[in-house]
């Protein structure tokens, strides 16, 4: 199954955007580049890193508003699944990732 997630890709060339994913533990730790961490941001949603991004040596992410190692993504959470991101929260998260570049 696909969800709608905000990519948040480390490179500073690059901008937050909204994709399709698919909702599987083996994507996702293709996507972040290893073993992944869920970072609860709100009730509905969370950003997927890579645990071990910092130890890694991978580069701090020019997009997330917060300190991450690497490429991330928020998701939405429903329970205890990942789903896709409701659309208040992409339009606030986008904004946030804008202002970081600032």
């Amino acid at each position: 199954m696909k969800i709608q997630v905000v990519m948040m890709p480390a490179d500073p060339e690059r901008k937050a955007y909204v994709t399709n994913i698919e909702d599987s533990l083996k994507n996702m730790q293709s996507i972040v580049g290893g073993m992944i961490e869920a970072v609860t941001i709100a009730t509905d949603a969370a950003v997927i890193v890579n645990e071990e991004g910092r130890i890694n040596g991978m580069p701090l992410n020019a997009n997330c508003p917060f300190c991450v190692y690497g490429d991330a993504f928020l998701v939405g959470v429903k329970g205890e699944e990942f789903c896709s991101v409701s659309d208040n929260v992409k339009r606030f998260w986008l904004d946030q990732c804008r202002r970081v570049r600032e």
